[in-house]
């Protein structure tokens, strides 16, 4: 890692902290977990970019599903949208050929108010759990279309 941020500093001009976070932010997104530091979306894209290249679809789909844990958590966090980040994870998931439902609804899109003919306005709020598109592609490329579940209970007799 040493030689990593020497390069990023020499080559790139880049502080030693921002380079810690950008290597940081590459490590995640190779294993697929979360990552909490900001990265600019020319950075995000060019690793998806490289991940997908060197590693091929498992790797970019653990990249994938670690940019929308970062996504969600920045949102939460950062009480703010990341929309360049869900821009360039629309872009690869269709790269990935993942499902990523076009009509999904990221929380911030939202509209929260509801307005009544008779003018009455109520805010209604509710928790909904989403499918991980990335997930599901994963789980279906190792155990195929078959319920996996179903053949572990058709096995065992209930009394």
């Amino acid at each position: 890692m040493t030689r990593g941020i020497e390069i990023l500093e020499t080559c790139n001009g880049m502080n030693p902290n921002s380079a810690v976070d950008y290597i940081y932010s590459y490590r995640n997104l190779i294993e697929g977990k979360r990552f909490t530091r900001t990265t600019n979306a020319a950075a995000t894209r060019y690793y998806l970019e490289m991940i997908f290249k060197e590693n091929g679809r498992d790797k970019l789909l653990n990249a994938l599903s670690s940019l929308r844990q970062h996504i969600d958590y920045y949102e939460t966090v950062g009480n703010s949208s990341v929309i360049k980040g869900k821009e360039i994870y629309e872009e690869f998931s269709r790269q990935a050929e993942v499902s990523t439902n076009d009509d999904y609804i990221f929380p911030d899109e939202v509209n929260e108010t509801v307005e009544l003919r008779e003018g009455k306005v109520r805010s209604v709020h509710v928790n909904i759990y989403e499918r991980n598109p990335v997930a599901r592609a994963q789980c279906i490329e190792h155990y195929g279309c078959c319920c996996f579940i179903g053949s572990v209970h058709n096995s065992v007799s209930f009394r």
